[in-house]
């Protein structure tokens, strides 16, 4: 059964809200918490799968479906399901590895500083596993993510280095783990496991949830 036109314009208009806020800094004084989830896949013909639900679990924030091409291809959309580009649901891309198809987007940024990750911990229960990783200066590679995205602004030095910590967390430990990324002083973003593929989240500002989930996704892909 086909949709009318004006039922096609409500559901464009919604995506488009629930896309739009995606990109929004999180305020200042109130911090953002969700459920994380990653699902394996299950045979040949499934994807890996990323979610963000709302604390309560009763609804999609975000979701992203995994794809192997010269390193991993994260496409996010605000469906469950596996959407193409053209559909209202699509969200945008982020890549461990730089490819053409990482750069859409990318020019309609004007040349800002952005925001600079110092150093992500991960720790299981009170202890810290292994160093703290200190990501390199500007100089060396590009850590940051722009102030104010209006669209996805992939960050390949960033998620190239987020390769190194899955080294750390794959390690075999009984125990789960808890990642803290910090920007200064402050944790930006924690991931706090609580089951085998379930992370409670907790989103600080100045991230977008946009970008919470780039690094959420890349940090704990396995």
């Amino acid at each position: 059964m086909q949709q009318n036109p004006t039922q096609d314009n409500q559901i464009t208009a919604l995506a488009s809200h629930q896309r739009n806020k995606l990109f929004r800094q999180i305020h200042r004084n109130h911090p953002v918490c969700c459920l994380y989830t990653r699902r394996k896949p299950k045979g040949k013909k499934t994807k890996q799968k990323f979610y963000f639900f709302t604390e309560d679990t009763e609804n999609l924030i975000v979701a992203a479906t995994v794809k192997k091409n010269k390193g991993t291809i994260y496409k996010f959309s605000t469906s469950s399901k596996d959407v193409k580009r053209k559909s209202p649901f699509y969200v945008g891309l982020c890549s461990d590895a730089q490819t053409k198809k990482v750069f859409i987007g990318a020019k309609s940024y004007p040349e800002k500083p952005g925001l600079l990750f110092n150093s992500i911990r991960i720790t299981t229960g009170d202890e810290e596993v292994g160093d703290p990783i200190i990501l390199a200066p500007p100089s060396d590679q590009d850590f940051r993510f722009p102030e104010t995205p209006e669209t996805p602004l992939p960050n390949d030095a960033f998620f190239l280095v987020a390769k190194k910590i899955n080294d750390i967390t794959n390690v075999t430990n009984p125990e789960y783990y808890t990642v803290q990324v910090l920007l200064g002083e402050e944790t930006v973003l924690s991931l706090h496991q609580i089951a085998e593929d379930e992370f409670e989240a907790e989103i600080s500002y100045p991230l977008s949830l946009f970008q919470a989930f780039c690094i959420a996704c890349t940090l704990t892909n396995i």
